[in-house]
């Protein structure tokens, strides 16, 4: 008999969002005020067009906008998820009667909550300082949540999978934010020389931003349909292997 009753997936969730406010200077307001400095010091030195539809400032402040969601996504959920481990307070989430569709769902809501708030905001400080336009609302919407449920999965998996503080901070140093840097998020890739124009094109991180981008400076993204299914068969893949992630965790704890 299906259970109907979600008071345990909002209890689970309401912790994952109070999760911030216990320690909301070292994860909310970090991104927030880099992110503002970033608009104050490009304001000032830049001002020069990438394309004639939009003027570079937009371009790059959609690339900021986007680039401190997907890795508040990421960073926040695993740290969730790890600090409750080291801290012995996920065993309770394990012998909970709750199933694990339920706790994954809770984690990567939480973490795309928590990633549109930190999203708002900084749009809030581009549009009151660079004075930003939208040109597309709900495609800016629809690649939002759909990126921010692949990155808050990863950041389920990597929560679940590390042992070692050490590690969280080596993949955000090494491989995270080398990721993101190298995905066009402060100059068009047509400016860069061949190798790193390919080293850019076969970066996935770099084909969400120009879906994100392209609802901030018009145009279409030819390969925004292709794009959807794959995120979206992603999405259920790394559900499957959070699932399996989860229930190895449950056997051990028994």
């Amino acid at each position: 008999m299906k259970n109907y009753n979600f008071s345990d997936f909002f209890c689970l969730l309401k912790s994952e969002l109070l999760f911030s406010c216990y320690s909301w200077m070292k994860i909310v307001a970090q991104p927030i005020v880099f992110s503002m400095l970033y608009f104050f010091i490009i304001k000032i030195i830049m001002n020069k067009s990438v394309n004639e539809n939009a003027d570079y400032l937009t371009f790059i402040a959609s690339g900021i906008i986007f680039q401190n969601m997907c890795n508040f996504a990421i960073i926040t959920t695993s740290s969730s998820i790890f600090q409750r481990k080291i801290s012995n307070s996920f065993d309770s989430v394990l012998v909970a009667p709750i199933s694990n569709f339920r706790v994954i769902v809770a984690f990567m809501v939480g973490g795309v909550l928590r990633s549109l708030l930190i999203g708002m905001i900084i749009y809030t400080a581009a549009f009151m300082s660079l004075d930003i336009h939208v040109y597309s609302l709900m495609e800016i919407l629809f690649t939002t949540l759909l990126s921010l449920c692949f990155f808050s999965l990863i950041g389920v998996c990597i929560g679940l999978y590390i042992t070692k503080f050490e590690t969280l901070s080596n993949f955000s140093m090494f491989f995270l934010s080398p990721i993101m840097m190298i995905s066009g998020v402060f100059s068009d890739v047509g400016n860069y020389q061949n190798i790193f124009k390919y080293l850019v094109y076969s970066n996935p991180f770099y084909w969400l931003l120009c879906f994100f981008r392209a609802g901030f400076i018009g145009g279409i993204f030819k390969y925004g349909s292709v794009l959807t299914l794959i995120i979206i068969a992603l999405v259920y893949g790394l559900y499957f292997y959070t699932s399996i992630l989860l229930s190895h965790k449950e056997r051990q704890h028994i």
